[in-house]
């Protein structure tokens, strides 16, 4: 039974997704530069990582409040805590539900 209400809940997500179209989801290509944005930052390359992320919101506007959250992370890890202030303020600027962008623009307003 368990199964059958797994399989159907995925069936209902396809169905959503393939009524909401492509558009609902970002271009590949500014997908794997976020992506490898992300792999930079794990790396420790944050300077790289806040490129990638820049190019990645450029690409795509459905990236820019994550991309932007992410470069604001990259900032802090560099010190940079003007920065990163400016790229969390515009993260929930623009998506005012982005939860992470949040709570690391107040750790970042209170360290600076």
């Amino acid at each position: 039974m368990r199964r059958k209400l797994l399989l159907g809940a995925g069936v209902v997500v396809a169905l959503a997704a393939a009524a909401v179209g492509t558009q609902a989801l970002p271009s590949a290509r500014a997908r794997r530069t976020y992506e490898h944005g992300i792999v930079l930052a794990d790396a420790g390359d944050h300077a790289a990582a806040i490129r990638a992320f820049g190019d990645a919101a450029t690409m795509d506007h459905r990236l820019t409040s994550i991309a932007y959250t992410r470069m604001g992370g990259s900032y802090l890890k560099l010190g940079q805590k003007y920065q990163a202030i400016v790229c969390l303020r515009h993260a929930l600027e623009l998506d005012p539900a982005n939860v992470n962008a949040s709570v690391m623009l107040t750790r970042a307003v209170r360290s600076y």
